[in-house]
């Protein structure tokens, strides 16, 4: 190693004890402040809007740039973990990430958050991959899964509280706390990686700034589409054709280049890896169904049950629940079972969670609503560590940052067009409820006359018809909510199919991940 450089600690897997238990909670402090974010903005953006003075087509691009700053900063992640040092991207991503939510907090008008939203996800995008990374080195292979599930829970339960902590902050302090209250996190996130994170070997490694370039190509037009596609009217709009267009090109001209040049910004070589690919494939899928309950439940419970913004989030916080007891018998039935076996579990019973949300209907109850986002999510969790720990089975220790990388890269775009096919279902599917619904709605119809009675109306007038179209309009948007539920269900199948195609894992690992 160059005398320039310090000496850094091997990441060797560390013995039960105190100091493992402290890289532990680390991670899982580093992946929460790293993941609350994505949800906790979406519960205030309603009050965001009025305060920057946006229209609901542009408050979007508060998320949609956060977005596509933190995909840019995924990819260059892995690359700048081995040049500076895990610790020392940590770290500087910290205070970043704190910095810029107080610029968030600040923002006065709408460009200047959108502007700060675009940094705060790049420097949130290191935080997943490289607290990853380090649960992976601190574990030996028989003990991965157990360190996996406490990870896993910031991870899902951020995304999960989100929406409780959002709404009670929003309601009874300020829309502009959601943004200051990553301040203390942060600090305490700070300390924590400063303590207890192990510096590791930094190399003179080149970034590939021109791959930097093709994976910001595809990510920008690719997440201005998504975001953009139902107010353009998708392939209906040349501009939305144009960004698919530079998306698709960037992709292939990214794929070529990564397969014929060395030392890609991404290493394609990874996915040689079955296990490697397969697993990622399943925590995209995974991470869709995640944030697709983030965004479907705030239309279902505010916009059409009429529930005020914290009742909602707390409604919402419940998911966390499921995540905890998740976390807490994944590892033992990874031993018990195997990770695949798991994997189908948790896939199984996502599916089980979104199948009770197809019973849903506008006279559901605060108990009766979060059930299928709590089972979503307790499967969730279940069949995050196994998939995980496959993931990386067999991936050697020089290659970890890339790979938790580039894993996370695929994770963050999937996630994206999870929420956009979400919010294109939400968007279509009520108008071609609607049609068919309002094709039953006529004066003859002797249903019709038996409801004007009952608001007390004599016969078809203009009152009846008005109320009549409302609650069309509220049944054929819960119908909607229903369709999301059940496009949900076939991708948690995908997970099934997908487990069924891994491999058992070999040496130390089989004795934990597949005990036989």
């Amino acid at each position: 190693m160059s005398a320039a450089l310090p000496t850094a600690v091997d990441p060797a897997p560390l013995p039960t004890g105190f100091r493992r238990a402290l890289i532990t909670f680390t991670t899982l402090v580093v992946s929460i402040m790293g993941t609350i974010d994505a949800t906790i903005v979406a519960v205030c953006m309603p009050q965001m809007q009025g305060s920057l003075d946006a229209t609901p087509v542009t408050i979007v691009w508060v998320m949609t740039m956060f977005n596509i700053g933190q995909a840019i900063g995924i990819a260059v992640t892995g690359k700048l973990a081995l040049r500076l040092g895990r610790r020392r991207v940590m770290l500087g991503a910290i205070v970043g990430f704190v910095i810029l939510s107080c610029i968030c907090g600040f923002a006065g008008s709408l460009d200047a958050m959108v502007i700060a939203r675009f940094f705060q996800g790049l420097f949130a995008a290191p935080l997943i991959p490289l607290s990853q990374a380090c649960i992976v080195d601190a574990y030996p292979p028989k003990d991965r899964a157990k360190g996996l599930s406490v990870w896993a829970m910031g991870v899902i339960l951020g995304p999960a509280i989100g929406p409780a902590l959002g709404g009670l902050l929003t309601q009874h302090i300020d829309w502009r706390m959601c943004f200051f209250v990553n301040v203390p996190i942060g600090a305490f996130a700070l300390l924590l990686t400063l303590l207890f994170i192990r510096p590791t070997e930094r190399t003179h490694t080149r970034i590939d700034w021109t791959g930097l370039v093709l994976a910001a190509s595809i990510v920008v037009p690719l997440q201005i589409a998504l975001d953009q596609g139902d107010t353009l009217d998708w392939f209906g709009s040349k501009i939305i054709v144009a960004l698919l267009g530079v998306a698709v090109l960037a992709a292939v001209a990214f794929v070529v280049r990564g397969l014929t040049v060395p030392g890609n910004i991404l290493p394609l070589r990874l996915f040689a890896d079955r296990n490697f690919a397969l697993s990622t494939l399943s925590i995209s899928a995974l991470g869709m169904v995640l944030f697709a309950q983030s965004a479907l439940y705030p239309v279902m419970l505010e916009d059409l049950l009429g529930w005020q913004v914290d009742t909602a989030g707390l409604v919402m916080g419940t998911f966390g629940i499921g995540g905890f007891f998740g976390a807490l018998i994944a590892p033992k039935l990874v031993a018990l079972i195997g990770s695949r076996l798991t994997m189908a579990l948790g896939a199984t019973i996502i599916m089980i969670g979104q199948g009770m949300g197809l019973g849903l209907d506008l006279d559901m109850g605060p108990w009766q609503a979060p059930i299928p986002g709590m089972l979503a999510v307790f499967g969730l969790m279940i069949a995050y560590v196994p998939t995980t720990g496959l993931a990386f089975s067999s991936v050697g220790s020089m290659d970890r940052d890339d790979a938790a990388a580039e894993y996370n890269f695929v994770k963050t775009v999937a996630m994206s067009i999870g929420v956009s096919l979400v919010s294109t279902l939400l968007y279509r599917r009520p108008q071609f409820h609607w049609n068919v619904l309002a094709g039953h709605v006529r004066p003859d119809n002797q249903a019709i006359d038996g409801y004007s009675q009952a608001l007390g109306a004599d016969g078809w007038n203009p009152l009846t018809a008005t109320v009549i179209a409302e609650q069309v309009r509220s049944q054929a948007t819960m119908l909607a909510v229903i369709d999301v539920f059940f496009v949900m269900i076939g991708i948690a199948g995908l997970v099934i199919a997908v487990a069924a195609l891994t491999r058992s894992a070999r040496g130390p690992v089989a004795a934990a991940a597949d005990p036989g």
